[in-house]
């Protein structure tokens, strides 16, 4: 086995916050595990710097029980490379939530993105060319996972709003990565622009973010009611007497323009095009009396 040169590795806050949170129950059930079997996986350490980049909760189990833990040292020549690895090393796990998916997903697109350089889509200095980039990076992450270079987009604002709710507390992030969170990726995105207050209830919005907070699924829960009450669309009353007499008058209108056109241009009566809309007048006039006679005619009936 490969012992850190390091001794011990060093947890990075933004590698460790890239882990999705296991609830307690996966928590206990890994812990049970260790005791059992011991540390049989290596954990992976950023050889350059001594930094753990993989297998942070086993390490920190190993280390409250005391278990002896085996490491691998992979070579990156920077973090973002790091990051990259790190992401796709999720996608690659088959137990992530939807949610944690779209937020992997969001992140691998924001860290393609970051890797070429290229401006926002919304910077109105975006060239033609970091488009057409931007759509193929969003189609070749669709492909990879299996999805749409929309949904790609879409879940990169998610990721991209996680990431600024995070800014104020990071237990955000886990919070809105457990598999219980009841809020859509829409809620998260718009809480990144109003505030978290649309998200937490206001004891976790003062003092911090908690785990599965009643409050904040009770908050979340009635303005999820009342977004759907605003977005509800009432149905038109139908009124079923039709108003023959306005379009008679428009009728009458079109009819005469044709005549006031023949007025002013005197010679045009010869034209063909003056000749064939009279005749395409008079045939329509013909079938909309037609029409009229036979509705009204029935409806007295």
């Amino acid at each position: 086995m490969i012992r850190s040169a390091f001794g011990d590795p060093i947890i990075d806050s933004e590698f460790e916050s890239l882990l999705p949170p296991m609830s307690l129950e996966s928590l206990s059930r890994l812990s049970s595990k260790l005791q059992k079997e011991g540390c049989r996986e290596k954990l992976i350490v950023w050889k350059e710097t001594g930094l753990l980049i993989e297998g942070h909760h086993r390490f920190k189990l190993c280390k409250e029980l005391n278990l002896q833990c085996d490491y691998e040292m992979m070579s990156f020549p920077d973090r973002d490379t790091v990051i990259e690895w790190m992401v796709n090393n999720q996608l690659a796990r088959r137990n992530l939530s939807d949610t944690q998916r779209a937020y992997f997903i969001g992140k691998q697109y924001l860290q393609a993105k970051k890797r070429s350089g290229r401006p926002d889509a919304n910077d109105n200095n975006v060239s033609t060319v970091d488009t057409l980039e931007e759509t193929n990076t969003a189609n070749r992450i669709g492909l990879k996972n299996k999805v749409g270079p929309t949904t790609v987009r879409r879940d990169a604002k998610f990721t991209s709003a996680v990431d600024d709710l995070s800014k104020e507390d990071p237990a955000i992030r886990e919070e809105i990565l457990n598999s219980e969170f009841n809020a859509t990726k829409k809620d998260v995105i718009d809480a990144a622009k109003t505030g978290i207050n649309q998200l937490f209830c206001k004891r976790c919005t003062r003092v911090g973010v908690v785990k599965n907070c009643e409050a904040c699924k009770q908050l979340r829960e009635r303005i999820k009611g009342k977004s759907s009450q605003n977005d509800r669309v009432d149905k038109p009353k139908i009124d079923n007497t039709f108003r023959w007499e306005q379009y008679d008058k428009a009728l009458g209108v079109v009819v005469r323009g044709c005549n006031d056109v023949a007025l002013i241009h005197p010679e045009e009566r010869k034209s063909e095009e003056y000749k064939e809309c009279i005749r395409l007048m008079r045939e329509y006039v013909k079938l909309w009396k037609g029409w009229h006679k036979r509705l009204t005619s029935s409806q007295k009936q």
